[in-house]
């Protein structure tokens, strides 16, 4: 039972090498996309079914991509034009564009799960290739009460070259196990054989 999410963590694919064939993304330098409030994503499906003598005989469900939104108190300007392609001005401030060009990165966080016996234990989520995209917001003025309005980062994500579309850890006992497997996952495939704190197994989450 999930209870709360931490650790909103992005980093742009590398420069050099950044879809080696049959491995997951080299990426650069992760940054924190700051307080996060809610994280959802939902995978998309492409579906073929064939009927035979008056039943169901065949069935294929395979990947296609996903959505995953990632709600945030607020989002700084500088995460902003890294994470959304936009042009951040010492002077004009946040510019965006027709031809910006959002870069491909990968995004991890951890979560807050309680587990049988009132057991407190944390795990790592991680999305390997996703793209952002620019999302409106409503503002409100302060009338009869005030509306705290959050921010929320549109993305689709993708399978990697190896075919990973989506990565949980483990059960860990302490937050910091979770965070350290997720600063794990933004390490080269190359230096990737750190190994993470015992754990007990994991099941899927769908929203936290």
């Amino acid at each position: 039972m999930e209870w709360t999410i931490e650790y909103p963590m992005w980093a742009p694919f590398a420069d050099e090498n950044p879809e080696p064939d049959g491995a997951l993304p080299n990426y650069g330098t992760p940054l924190s996309l700051g307080e996060v409030n809610k994280f959802q994503y939902a995978p998309t499906m492409n579906e073929g079914k064939a009927y035979g003598n008056s039943v169901l005989a065949r069935y294929l469900s395979v990947f296609k991509e996903g959505t995953a939104q990632i709600t945030l108190l607020d989002v700084e300007n500088v995460v902003k034009s890294k994470v959304l392609g936009a042009e951040l001005d010492e002077k004009d401030g946040l510019i965006f564009r027709v031809d910006d060009k959002p870069p491909y990165g990968g995004y991890g966080c951890i979560a807050g799960t309680l587990l049988a016996g009132n057991r407190q234990g944390y795990f790592g989520i991680f999305l390997p290739k996703l793209k952002a995209v620019i999302q409106g917001k409503e503002l409100n003025t302060n009338g009869e009460n005030i509306q705290l309005t959050s921010e929320t980062l549109n993305l689709t994500y993708s399978a990697a070259k190896d075919g990973t579309h989506f990565m949980q850890s483990p059960y860990f006992d302490t937050k910091e196990e979770a965070m350290a497997w997720v600063d794990q996952r933004f390490v080269k495939a190359s230096s990737s054989s750190v190994q993470s704190a015992p754990a007990r197994t994991a099941s899927k989450a769908g929203q936290v």
